[in-house]
């Protein structure tokens, strides 16, 4: 062989060593990588058997009772991991990641998750199958998931909690409240001098703010709940306006204040929305303004928003005022619930602070949009933007008042109220009304004045004792009080009005409800709609 043959040998060689040390790093390198990966890799085999494993598995093998390196017949699962690694992996070819608990039997006795990610690699036959199984220890997730479940189920017991304690305080505070507002427009009704009628007026007014505020609060605990609804039907836009201004015509004419209402004549009569809330809203922001106004004037103004030919119909409403006006850092915070711009020991205005924040969330369920422009000292300037559609002129039911009926027609009512106050208070104003009233304190006592009389109407209350005023109902339904009495209207007066409660009443057979304390006016207009609903009137 010539010395140059030689030489070509030798360099091929010294390349060829090169490429394998180089080969023999990059696996070292790899190899390295792997042992120090905080993840576990392991080679797996259908018996349990562990072909290779990284520090990570080697320290999980010894945690799990399997036989770790150095042990007689090699490393090994032991058999509850194997049957679970088996049943949940062995069978795919895909590297899928499959959650399974393993208990662990090392010095701490502790349990711990772990998330295996396994594929077959390679299979000469059955005997010589193996798996790349590549493990995570979620220990820490699963406990933080554990605890946040834990935080969750806190948090929803102290909602219902709140919401119980809520519904009871309600409960408790309308029923007084009733026959507070009950004896004192009973009393507007005797012969009063000036002074006298001045005081039962202030006293009635309030009572109607501490009314006000529960509803406030009700209405609140209505959006947290997500059970407040929007009941979309035909209303009079201007009607709904000059209401509200007509609501504050007397508090604004004795504060000094010019009130102005104004609609756009270009305004359809008629469109389709929720009368109700958007009378709320406007309510609210007239109110507002004029609490927080000592001179000048409160304006309140609609126009449509969008010109003729559009594809949406959008009316805007503009509440103006010269009152105090709003710090541009406090406005942010004026439609959160509970909060006023001022307080303290030295706060001017009276409330709750809940009106803005019942608006900012009925704007948005109306899908409409709220601006607020204010400087302090000169006024503040609202602007509620709400989608409603026209409609035609909309013929409405006027229900006849009993106090309108013929001298003849004497209903026959009865009340069934356990409350002696309450009680007192409706049969006197029902029989003011026209009406011939009995009573009873309980749903057993109900039966049996139905049984021996005839009535046209039931006045419920819903809280009694030995039998509430829904078992009473059902008890009505199914005939127990006569069957003449079968299909007799039954109208809730109730303390109950949390959200859910009205729905209940009326899936058990209640024909209306009206939610104390209530008013003469409110009671006589439920009784003439239930009346009317019934066919009797």
């Amino acid at each position: 062989m010539c010395e140059h043959d030689l030489e070509s040998r030798l360099r091929t060689a010294e390349q060829r060593i090169e490429e394998l040390e180089g080969q023999l790093l990059e696996e070292r390198r790899y190899h390295t990588l792997v042992e120090e990966l905080p993840a576990i890799v392991a080679v797996i085999q259908p018996d349990g058997g562990v072909s290779y494993a990284n520090r990570a598995a080697c320290r999980l093998l010894s945690s799990v009772g399997g036989q770790a390196p150095g042990a007689k017949g090699g490393m090994r699962f032991d058999e509850q991991t194997t049957e679970d690694l088996r049943r949940a992996g062995f069978a795919t070819n895909q590297l899928n990641p499959v959650s399974l608990f393993i208990s662990s039997v090392d010095h701490d006795g502790q349990q711990f998750w772990i998330e295996w990610a396994m594929k077959e690699i390679f299979a000469e036959s059955n005997t010589r199958r193996r798996y790349l199984a590549v493990g995570f220890d979620i220990t820490e997730k699963r406990k933080n998931e554990k605890d946040l479940l834990a935080s969750r189920e806190i948090a929803q017991d102290a909602s219902r909690a709140k919401s119980e304690f809520l519904a009871n305080m309600s409960h408790e505070i309308r029923t007084p409240l009733n026959g507070v507002l009950g004896m004192l427009q009973l009393l507007e009704t005797t012969k009063l001098d000036g002074e006298q009628q001045e005081y039962a007026r202030a006293a009635i007014k309030s009572a109607e703010r501490l009314t006000q505020l529960l509803s406030d609060i009700l209405d609140l605990t209505r959006v947290e709940v997500g059970k407040l609804r929007l009941n979309p039907s035909p209303f009079s836009l201007k009607e709904t306006v000059v209401d509200t201004c007509q609501l504050f015509e007397l508090t604004a004419k004795q504060s000094g204040l010019e009130l102005s209402c104004h609609v756009d004549p270009d305004l359809p009569e008629w469109v389709d929305g929720d009368r109700m809330r958007v009378q709320q809203i406007l309510n609210n922001l007239v109110g507002n303004s004029v609490k927080f106004t000592h001179t000048g004037k409160v304006g309140l103004e609609v126009y449509r928003q969008l010109p003729p030919g559009s594809e949406q119909f959008r009316i805007l409403f503009i509440v103006s005022d010269t009152g105090i006006g709003i710090p541009d850092e406090k406005i942010d915070f004026l439609f959160r619930p509970f909060t006023q711009v001022s307080a303290g020991y030295t706060r001017q205005f009276e409330g709750a602070g809940l009106g803005l924040a019942i608006c900012r969330h009925l704007v948005d369920m109306m899908k409409g949009n709220l601006s607020i422009q204010s400087e302090t000292g000169q006024g503040t300037v609202i602007a509620v933007s709400l989608p409603m559609r026209p409609v035609e002129a909309h013929k409405t039911d006027v229900a006849i008042p009993p106090s309108a009926l013929p001298p003849s027609v004497r209903l026959s009512v009865l009340v069934v109220e356990d409350d002696y106050v309450n009680c007192y208070a409706m049969r006197t104003m029902l029989e003011q009304s026209g009406f011939s009233v009995r009573t009873a304190g309980n749903g057993r006592d109900a039966l049996e004045e139905l049984r021996h009389g005839t009535f046209e109407i039931v006045l419920m209350d819903i809280q009694m004792p030995e039998m509430n005023g829904i078992e009473a109902t059902r008890a009505i339904r199914e005939g127990r009080g006569g069957a003449r009495h079968i299909t007799v209207p039954i109208l809730a007066m109730t303390a109950y009005a949390m959200p859910g409660d009205r729905e209940k009443m009326l899936e058990a057979g209640l024909n209306g409800y009206v939610a104390k304390p209530l008013t003469k006016p409110v009671l006589l207009d439920a009784i003439a709609e239930a009346l009317t609903a019934g066919g009797i009137v």
